[in-house]
């Protein structure tokens, strides 16, 4: 069964993105709070909640909601966060091995989009945008909205 698709909400810091969650279905809808400042809304009723403080406790939560069949919508806040943690983890684990700290990095950041994927429920991540410019075929220069990454590895991957 083909994937639902993954939802990219960009912008620079305090431009609403976590705002704009609010109005989701929430008996549907799981939260995972990466940034740990709380949703800018009060009311989390009904939302299936989890605070994940570092990479590998949102990839335990990716996994058990999307194992729930009445969850129909993942929302991740927020990639950026996920991506710090991520990129602090592998500094400190591979301390000293320079193309060691970037390898891990990009094998686990992929297996993290790809566990993003699934066949019974939409992802919607929040993410802090850049503009990136980039040259076409052709030789023309046209600007692109992405997600900002740490490293180069994953530069362009993540795009509106």
């Amino acid at each position: 069964m083909p994937s639902k698709p993954m939802i990219m909400v960009l912008g620079p810091s305090g431009s609403g993105k976590s705002t704009s969650l609010e109005h989701l279905p929430r008996e549907v809808t799981a939260l995972i709070d990466l940034e740990r400042k709380g949703m800018p809304f009060k009311d989390l009723g009904f939302f299936k909640y989890i605070e994940a403080k570092t990479f590998s406790e949102a990839d335990i939560a990716i996994k058990t909601v999307q194992a729930l069949p009445e969850i129909k919508i993942v929302v991740i806040d927020s990639i950026t966060k996920y991506l710090d943690y991520l990129q602090l983890y592998c500094a400190t684990a591979f301390k000293g091995q320079g193309h060691e700290i970037w390898g891990q990095f990009l094998v686990k950041a992929k297996s993290f989009l790809n566990n993003c994927k699934s066949s019974n429920a939409i992802t919607i991540a929040t993410a802090i945008d850049e503009i990136d410019r980039v040259n076409a075929k052709d030789g023309t220069k046209f600007d692109r909205i992405q997600a900002a990454v740490p490293g180069g590895q994953l530069k362009g991957k993540l795009e509106a």
